[in-house]
């Protein structure tokens, strides 16, 4: 018993091993049935099928010679053997003669396409329309069992007969509802065309011929690993996605993308000019602002040199008399006596006191003394005739007079001219032997290099000493010899 069922298991072996896996395997597809099989403008295969196709091949490691072919094509290549297995197709009982259906890929539902103007056309109103079909196909067995009234005109593609509907060459067409929204949407044309009646939603089974029991047993076994999932992640890219792009979606995307750049990049350039116009306003106000600063700060400038100049002028001048005081006459000495150096030009000095003046300030008091101290100024300043001279008060009632570029009988003259000018005024003075305010004049001359000035100056004083000693009201001048060696800035007490 046990020998004969080893027979029967080794003659039944063949039959039931499973067939060898192939290396390739040729898969006729349409060439023109987007979104499902299709050849791009690069001439590759592309759509849900070949999608599908490739996603097996990955699985099986079994490599797919994609056979793109007219429809009415590819139902012959595999009947006659140039392909291994057709890609998709409905199972009908013509069909069913010379092929075996593995499983399914995807489904697809369908029906007739009208014009909106036959929208509400019932059935039996359609006759005499022209109504598309695809040459071999199903619907064109549709149309003949159940709507022998239409005039059928032929088509070899969906994408042609869909073209010829846009056209206005046919009335309606039989199409899948996938492939028909695809293409009417690609078109732009999805709004002038209804669907009006579901003829079948079925399943798209993979075929063999019949005579290749072997090849369908295999085929049918390497469906099972594709999972779910991935059939519907393919079906979902094409169906939910690019079947709503049209021809030329690309084209109007890139012409999308190149205005928006344009209107990025002209709101960027609007938004650099507003910002730069800001900052030239900010900049054009700043600068303003620092003009108006600038012009503030010139304006305290003047009003600081001014009071310069005033401070500069009260610190030369005598606040009491009006005429240069004693620095100012140290200045001017200083400068003097280093032209008459280097000039080589005589200088002349007077020192000038008026005579009893505590006397008077003591019986008159220091109010009346301090007017008759200004009118003496006054007198001296307008007993000089040229715009060299210089007089200055020295200090309490003594004044100083500088001759530049005079010799002993000019400073002898001057000093003569400002005692009379003094007397002949007839200022009372009544503890004055001379019952007027006088002056005593005493002077100093030098021809040539006054050294560094003290010596002359001491020499006038010395003569106005002897002048008071003399009885006052007088004038008394000498002259001293220039020094040999020149001084290198003049020292007064």
């Amino acid at each position: 018993m046990t020998r004969v069922l080893l027979i029967l298991l080794l003659l039944a072996g063949p039959s039931l091993a499973p067939a060898e896996s192939p290396k390739q395997l040729a898969v006729a597809f349409d060439q023109n049935w987007r979104p499902f099989s299709y050849v791009d403008q690069k001439g590759q295969p592309r759509g849900l099928l070949v999608d599908f196709w490739i996603e097996w091949s990955r699985i099986n490691q079994v490599n797919v010679d994609f056979q793109m072919l007219p429809w009415h094509e590819t139902l012959q290549a595999v009947k006659d053997g140039r392909a291994d297995l057709h890609s998709g197709l409905f199972i009908t009982s013509r069909r069913d003669h010379f092929l075996n259906f593995a499983d399914s890929v995807t489904e697809l539902n369908g029906g007739l396409f009208l014009n909106r103007k036959y929208a509400s056309y019932s059935e039996t109103e359609l006759s005499g329309l022209r109504i598309g079909v695809i040459e071999g196909g199903f619907s064109s067995q549709y149309v003949r069992d159940y709507l022998p009234k239409v005039a059928s005109v032929i088509f070899e593609s969906t994408s042609e007969m869909i073209r010829a509907a846009g056209d206005g060459k046919v009335d309606g067409f039989f199409s899948g509802q996938v492939t028909a929204n695809y293409n009417l949407q690609r078109r732009n044309i999805s709004d002038q065309f209804i669907y009006y009646k579901e003829t079948f939603n079925r399943p798209l089974y993979i075929s063999i011929a019949k005579n290749n029991k072997e090849l369908h047993r295999w085929v049918s076994a390497s469906m099972k690993p594709v999972p779910d999932a991935e059939k519907r992640r393919i079906y979902e890219r094409w169906v939910a996605v690019e079947r709503q792009l049209p021809e030329d979606f690309y084209l109007w995307l890139s012409f999308a993308i190149v205005l928006l750049v344009l209107l990025l990049s002209c709101g960027h350039i609007y938004v650099l000019r507003r910002q730069v116009h800001a900052r030239t306003t900010e900049l054009n106000r700043n600068l303003k602002a620092r003009e108006v600063i600038l012009n503030d700060l010139r304006q305290a400038n003047r009003q600081m040199e001014k009071h310069r100049l005033m401070l500069e002028r009260m610190s030369l001048t005598d606040a009491l008399t009006g005429i240069a005081n004693r620095r100012a006459f140290q200045t001017s000495f200083r400068r003097s006596c280093y032209e008459s150096a280097a000039l080589d030009r005589p200088l002349g000095l007077l020192m000038i006191d008026l005579d009893h003046f505590k006397r008077y300030n003591d019986v008159c008091g220091h109010q009346a003394g301090d007017t008759v101290l200004g009118r003496v100024a006054d007198l001296l300043s307008s007993g000089m005739c040229r715009a060299g001279d210089l007089v200055c008060r020295y200090g309490g009632e003594e004044f100083v007079c500088l001759l530049p570029d005079t010799d002993q009988k000019g400073v002898e003259c001057v000093a003569n001219r400002l005692v009379n000018l003094i007397f002949n005024k007839q200022i009372k003075h009544p503890s004055s032997e001379f019952g007027v305010v006088t002056i005593s004049v005493g002077g100093s001359i030098v021809d040539g290099n006054p050294g560094n000035g003290s010596a002359l100056l001491q020499l006038a004083d010395q003569q106005l000493y002897e002048v008071k000693r003399n009885g006052r009201n007088g004038v008394r001048v000498a002259a001293m010899k220039p020094c040999e060696e020149p001084q290198a800035s003049v020292v007064l007490d």
